[in-house]
């Protein structure tokens, strides 16, 4: 994989234990998309140990459902990938189950709204700064969280309703199923990712 444009993003908040790593690759393949997903993994897993990993010595296991696991020395650590037009992401916690969506940052049809918001959301979107892209905000929030509680989009989106959005891009989510959930949404140059846990 060639290096990436942008490798620049990496937040670990001390206090909840979590890993986020954001990079920008060149080569569109679904090769390269994978490679850079465990690029981006590796040094989440690096953030949260404290020791290096390469990312060819990273094994990235998927449970019965599908949902993926770093294995380090023969540990699960709950991790969440997502890739998007030439951005990759990944998500780590050393306990609960993680969430991550990318996409890229662009105003989309309010029509498509229809599909996976209710009118109540659309109203929480008021916090989203950057207006053009709150519907993106929207659907990386839900993705990060269905990936969180395990069941990414084999339920219908609407499982998972937006309360609220704060200027700093926290969300306040409610799980139609009873999952606990955490998220916080916000855009890095021309991507809006989102993050969510589980628990």
């Amino acid at each position: 994989m060639p290096p990436s444009a942008t490798s620049r993003l990496s937040w670990r908040r001390p206090e909840a234990g979590l890993a986020v790593h954001i990079l920008r690759y060149e080569q569109r393949s679904r090769a390269a998309e994978r490679a850079a997903s465990r690029k981006a993994a590796a040094i989440c897993i690096w953030r949260l140990r404290g020791t290096a990993i390469l990312p060819n010595g990273l094994e990235v296991a998927r449970d019965q459902w599908g949902v993926p696991w770093a294995v380090v020395d023969g540990s699960r650590i709950p991790l969440s990938l997502s890739h998007a037009d030439g951005w990759a992401a990944a998500a780590a916690h050393p306990r609960i189950r993680v969430g991550i969506d990318v996409e890229p940052a662009q105003e989309l049809p309010a029509a498509f709204a229809r599909y996976y918001l209710s009118p109540s959301e659309m109203g929480a979107l008021g916090g989203w700064k950057d207006r053009p892209t709150a519907l993106v905000a929207a659907w990386t929030l839900k993705e990060a969280a269905l990936k969180a509680s395990g069941r990414g989009l084999s339920v219908p989106p609407g499982t998972v309703r937006i309360r609220s959005m704060s200027p700093g891009g926290r969300a306040a989510l409610e799980d139609l199923t009873g999952f606990e959930l955490a998220a916080a949404c916000w855009r890095d140059e021309g991507a809006v990712v989102a993050v969510a846990c589980a628990g």
